[in-house]
């Protein structure tokens, strides 16, 4: 969702890849991974979001960044067979955003 409210706004930004955390929890085989809430209170991760972004709330680019960058890299140690960022990619990456995908998109 983020992105395609970032490309609304600023088509010109060009991203090298996309990863969707959603994506990445349902290849971890993550039981049930309805959002990012839901996964940050499966791993316990909503502290760590307040001390790196305080004041931060959910829904908001500040808390919900934070929240996606520490919930990737737990999700990365749980998909023990992700160890480049091509197999990242292939795992969760978000469909038609890069260039090679959609040629029309830049």
């Amino acid at each position: 969702m983020d992105w395609k409210l970032l490309h609304l706004r600023h088509p010109s930004v060009r991203p090298s890849g996309l990863i969707d955390t959603l994506r990445l929890a349902r290849h971890a085989r993550i039981p049930d991974p309805r959002g990012l809430g839901t996964l940050l209170d499966r791993f316990e991760l909503r502290n760590q979001v307040e001390n790196l972004a305080p004041g931060g709330r959910p829904h908001r680019a500040l808390g919900d960044t934070v929240a996606a960058a520490l919930l990737l890299l737990r999700l990365a140690d749980e998909s023990p067979e992700i160890h480049t960022v091509a197999e990242l990619l292939a795992a969760a990456s978000v469909p038609g955003v890069l260039a090679s995908e959609d040629p029309t998109l830049f």
